[in-house]
């Protein structure tokens, strides 16, 4: 019997786990999905018609992109990220690329044509814009800024960065209530720079930098509208209904047809880019296992796709064997290998060492004492304004202390800068003095003590304005 008690407890006990493991996970999906859920807030039909109005590019949309490429290019020329930075704001280029996958999520041929036209119409207008300012200002550089160079060379980084920016422009134009990530968006997936600089490339007859530019504006684009249909299709937006049968199957094929144009070459860069970034991974590991401890090793990269890496060797010759071997490693990963035999010795290099890291080392001083002494400057003006209200803290407990013995009818005065409203946005600070007076004291007689005592304190502390409050 006591055996069969047992069993029924440990039998209960184990039920009563396992219930309240379901009920934990229960919640915990609940949070979940309540904290993910993006359809509370949505907008399905404001959200079509936004985009499908925002789309096109003619008007005002053509005056703003003419005016964001002619700033972007300035400050590219520049070399300015604060210009660049001003146009992307007020770049209308981003809306095409969101009707683009908006019409391919809700299977839309008519919108599709109509967005890619004006995709086309952005993109014309970009370089043609960017060709004129670059062929035809005295301003324009010679070689390329730091901020062009910076758009020619696309990394998996570009890609993560145009996905979720996409992400989140999608995000904050389907809601009803729309939010501040758009002027967010516009800078993150950054697609006006380097069609700016497509522009430069075409102007200075620079090829590869065209190419790569409007490479780096094609993969950013693509992300910006797959993010578009992920998220739209996500939200369960509502296919486009056709009435006729042939022209549904018609305008499914057009829109295959269409992704499957995108996502080949698509595919293509971002394996690419992938490529690109783990064989600059394996030449930066490869100079940390084999040459960082002498400190005599430098990598680039050239115009061409391969990747270059020299070395500045100090001290003895490195035999042919070591460089042979060095050349044939690097090359499986298509990286040339040179080596700069330095006619110097092993202590010219330690002692170059020594003085690249004595410089770096003097620089983080003299960073750190020009930090100590904005942060001394700042005790010292925090000390003089204490003493200031010290000053006048105690001059004031004077004047009451004086305006009491004067006028036995006062029993209590005090002065403060109160916040005055002028309108909605704006206020002002105006001296207020505060009075309170014996119960027995008329009013005239208080009427006139305040206008003296107020007389008095203006003159004193050369105030133009005293208001006059009653505690």
């Amino acid at each position: 019997m006591e055996n069969k008690e047992k069993e029924r407890k440990t039998v209960h006990n184990d039920h009563s786990f396992g219930d309240l493991m379901v009920l934990i996970w229960e919640k915990i999906t609940y949070f979940f999905q309540e904290t993910t859920d993006i359809h509370k807030g949505s907008d399905q039909v404001g959200t079509i018609k936004s985009i499908m109005a925002n789309m096109t590019m003619k008007g005002a949309n053509v005056w703003l992109l003419f005016s964001a490429i002619i700033v972007a290019s300035i400050g590219l020329d520049t070399n300015s990220p604060a210009v660049i930075i001003g146009a992307m704001l007020i770049s209308p280029l981003m809306s095409p690329i969101l009707g683009v996958g908006l019409s391919v999520a809700i299977n839309n041929r008519i919108t599709l044509r109509t967005s890619l036209k004006h995709l086309g119409v952005a993109i014309v207008v970009s370089l043609t814009t960017s060709f004129l300012y670059f062929a035809l200002t005295p301003l324009s550089s010679v070689e390329a800024t730091s901020e062009m160079l910076a758009r020619t060379s696309p990394t998996f980084l570009d890609v993560l960065i145009a996905f979720f920016g996409g992400i989140a422009g999608i995000v904050s134009g389907t809601r009803l209530e729309k939010s501040n990530a758009i002027p967010g968006v516009a800078i993150a997936t950054a697609l006006l720079p380097p069609i700016c600089v497509a522009g430069y490339g075409l102007a200075h007859g620079e090829w590869w930098i065209f190419l790569n530019a409007f490479y780096l504006f094609f993969i950013n684009s693509v992300f910006v509208a797959l993010a578009t249909y992920l998220i739209v299709r996500l939200l369960d937006f509502p296919f486009k209904q056709y009435v006729d049968e042939k022209e549904k199957k018609r305008s499914q094929l057009l829109i295959i047809s269409f992704v499957i144009l995108v996502i080949v070459p698509s595919t293509f860069i971002f394996f690419n880019v992938l490529k690109d970034l783990r064989q600059k991974q394996f030449v930066k590991q490869y100079v940390i296992n084999h040459f960082e401890a002498t400190f005599n090793t430098t990598d680039k990269i050239d115009a061409t796709d391969s990747l270059e890496l020299t070395v500045f060797w100090f001290g003895k010759p490195m035999n042919t064997t070591d460089s042979l071997s060095h050349a044939g490693v690097l090359s499986e990963k298509r990286v040339n290998f040179r080596v700069i035999q330095s006619n110097y010795g092993q202590d010219y290099a330690n002692h170059l060492k020594r003085s690249i890291q004595s410089e770096e080392l003097l620089e983080t001083l003299q960073d750190e004492k020009k930090s100590k002494e904005r942060l001394l400057e700042e005790q010292n003006n925090l000390q003089l304004k204490i003493e200031d209200l010290e000053k006048k803290r105690s001059l004031l407990s004077s004047v009451s202390n004086e305006y009491k013995a004067t006028y036995p009818e006062l029993e209590r005065i005090g002065f403060a800068e109160v916040e005055q409203t002028t309108d909605s946005i704006n206020c002002i600070y105006l001296p207020t003095l505060f009075f309170n007076w014996n119960k027995e004291t008329s009013k005239e007689k208080i009427t006139d003590y305040e206008q003296r005592i107020t007389t008095s304190f203006q003159k004193r502390f050369e105030l133009d304005t005293v208001v006059i409050r009653r505690y």
